[in-house]
């Protein structure tokens, strides 16, 4: 998994819900992607899998206002070489600044 501490109950949130769903499924990758929380599953299909990927599309959303270092609301901020996070006030740096959506 390679995703910050302050995503880690909205990932945990989201494993409980798909589990509910599929007790089967496979989680394939967690990470982080140009600011946004990556949840890959396999295993689903069908109206299942549509069922989970709006869970997953949901919990993206969230972690696009949620700071990456401690859960705080965030916003998605650039630094100078271009990387994307979502961090709250406390957490930027003097190179951050808000990245266009």
């Amino acid at each position: 998994m390679a995703c910050e501490d302050g995503w880690l109950e909205l990932i945990a949130t989201l494993h409980r819900e798909v589990r509910a769903l599929a007790p089967d499924y496979a989680l394939y990758e967690v990470s982080q992607k140009y600011g946004e929380l990556y949840f890959r599953v396999d295993g689903l299909q069908g109206q299942l899998r549509e069922t989970v990927t709006r869970r997953i599309e949901a919990a993206q959303a969230r972690s696009l206002v949620t700071c990456e270092s401690c859960g705080a609301a965030g916003i998605l901020c650039r630094d100078r070489m271009g990387w994307l996070e979502v961090l709250c006030a406390e957490h930027q740096r003097e190179d951050h600044v808000p990245a266009e959506s």
